[in-house]
């Protein structure tokens, strides 16, 4: 078991008595505590990893990134309206909505009183135009239209918690990727997305890497940012607050161990203000202060 390429072997640990198996298993499973406990304090991730998130805007332009500094940004999207319409057309059907989950589309109708409810997974059908064959499939009046052109974009491009009355058609949202490059990204008006009017901006974009800071956006919408972020290794500065975790709580109940579970090895580590002011500095300086 290795975390953050850490585990009994690493240098850090070799003036510590480790001799058999339980004191291996020990020392691996207080690395895995260390490392949640110190990236629960900073508030981010500190491994390299591919992230998908909504941000809202700042009154600046901007969004914070997080989990910097950021090596890599492969999508950038906006709220698109009306991708997709849902529509249950029987007579003798009469409440029919439609919701969206993070994962799926569910529909729900009401036949002679009965409850009906269809929930179709975007892992089955991973594109509109196959979700839509799908609702169409159901029977019972439902419909699924989708824009011209969007019919292969991704199903997984819909937007959560959207719900609505199918009766007489209701109309989807999704994610679309802005127009255009990064170099000349835009903070006036994407087709079929509704932004501020009225009010001149310049057309510049940037990235501070380090920081996580992406600029270039209207104030108050939503963005969502498929990027990936972290470090491939993590600073030495936080691998030393790790190891000292482990060697204080590996070496007795004088260590900051809150509490252990020794059949299975499960360690909890105190809260921060037990730590050394050095480590309280280090941690302090990588804690990410999402606004």
């Amino acid at each position: 078991m290795s975390c953050w390429g850490l585990d009994y072997t690493s240098s850090y640990f070799r003036n510590l008595s480790i001799s058999t198996d339980t004191d291996r298993q020990a020392v691996n499973l207080l690395i895995a505590s260390a490392v949640e406990f110190v990236e629960r304090v900073c508030n981010r991730h500190f491994k390299e990893a591919e992230y998908d998130k909504v941000f809202t805007v700042l009154q600046d332009g901007s969004v914070l990134l997080a989990n910097p500094p950021i090596s890599a940004i492969s999508r950038l999207c906006a709220i698109s309206l009306d991708w997709a319409t849902i529509a249950n057309t029987s007579g003798s059907i009469p409440i029919a909505n439609y919701s969206t989950t993070e994962s799926g589309l569910q529909l729900i109708h009401y036949a002679a009183g009965v409850k009906v409810k269809a929930t179709l997974a975007y892992s089955d059908y991973p594109t509109l135009g196959q979700l839509a064959t799908a609702v169409a499939a159901l029977g019972n009046g439902w419909s699924m239209s989708i824009t011209s052109g969007k019919t292969d974009y991704p199903s997984t491009d819909l937007i959560a918690m959207q719900v609505g009355n199918a009766k007489g058609g209701g109309n989807l949202s999704a994610w679309e990727d802005y127009t255009g490059t990064f170099a000349n990204m835009i903070y006036g008006p994407t087709a079929g997305i509704a932004f501020d009017r009225g009010i001149s901006y310049d057309t510049s974009y940037s990235l501070e890497p380090q920081a996580g800071f992406l600029r270039g956006f209207i104030r108050g919408s939503k963005v969502r940012a498929i990027y990936t972020g972290g470090w491939s290794d993590p600073p030495e500065p936080i691998k030393q607050v790790v190891a000292s975790l482990v060697t204080s709580a590996f070496n007795g109940p004088e260590g900051r161990i809150k509490s252990e579970t020794l059949g299975s090895y499960s360690y909890s580590l105190e809260d921060a203000s037990k730590l050394p002011a050095s480590d309280q500095r280090v941690l302090a300086y990588y804690k990410d202060r999402q606004i």
